[in-house]
């Protein structure tokens, strides 16, 4: 029976994104789903992603992702459950494996505030939030992974002194302001007259540095935001793709320019 309070809507079938009216839906399809907080924007975790074929709903990480498998046969009824959002029911009409779509949950309004509780966890605990990390580090998956007993050899180090120990990515200084780049691949942009850009005379480019867009937590920050900012001593793990080719898929759908590649900041626990 669909819930009184869900949200029923028909997924629109974006080009860029893969799905196709006309093609067939192949077998033991996998698509990737981003939960976002319709009003902030923000990633969540913990959402049930429950589908008409299975008695296990798939549940979203800290990024906010789950690969959800749907059923053979088209269409397929997702329905998304996080408490104090309101329930989204979706139907995938059609979709291709590696498709992936973003759900926007809406706050409960009038939810009532319940009094603060004070809760004590073992150490362990603390650590779950970085699962992800471990499950990409793990994984064989090629990029940067710098852990924090690394870290801590370089508490009183710049972060930037820190990255310039890996030849695969570069430190940019523009007036101050200090970016990660891509040491691999430049990025071609319009020539704009005289300034003190490398130019390709045979294609009419100038070649800029690729700038690596910064996530921390899960979550893309600004773009154009000043690395140096960041202290050594308050990061628990960092993790660099300095190129497309080395980007999880997971992040494709969280931040808008990926394609010189990503460092994620994870924070160490208060």
């Amino acid at each position: 029976m669909r819930p009184a309070s869900a949200a029923f809507v028909f997924v629109a079938l974006l080009p860029g994104a893969g799905f196709s009216q006309e093609s067939r839906a192949p077998a033991a399809r996998r698509i990737v789903v981003l939960v976002r907080d319709s009003a902030s924007k923000a990633p969540l975790a913990n959402v049930g992603l429950f589908h008409d074929k299975s008695d296990l709903p798939e549940i979203t990480d800290s990024a906010g992702i789950a690969h959800v498998r749907l059923p053979d046969t088209a269409p397929a009824r997702i329905v998304a459950r996080h408490v104090g959002f309101v329930p989204k029911e979706l139907v995938v009409t059609t979709a291709q494996a590696g498709d992936s779509l973003t759900v926007l949950m809406v706050p409960v309004s009038g939810a009532q505030a319940l009094p603060a509780v004070e809760v004590s966890t073992p150490v362990n605990a603390s650590l779950a939030r970085y699962a992800d990390f471990e499950r990409r580090r793990t994984s064989g998956r090629t990029g940067i992974f710098i852990q924090e007993d690394e870290l801590r050899k370089h508490d009183a180090s710049a972060l930037t002194d820190l990255f310039r120990r890996y030849p695969s990515i570069k430190v940019i200084d523009s007036l101050g302001v200090r970016f990660l780049a891509s040491a691999r691949t430049p990025k071609p942009i319009m020539s704009a007259g005289r300034g003190a850009k490398t130019i390709d005379l045979a294609k009419g480019f100038d070649l800029a540095p690729c700038i690596l867009r910064v996530m921390m937590d899960g979550v893309s920050l600004s773009e154009g935001i000043d690395i140096s900012v960041f202290q050594v001593r308050e990061l628990h793990a960092i993790e660099v793709y300095p190129g497309p080719a080395t980007t999880p898929v997971e992040f494709a759908g969280m931040i808008k320019d990926s394609q010189c590649g990503v460092v994620m900041l994870w924070t160490r626990n208060r």
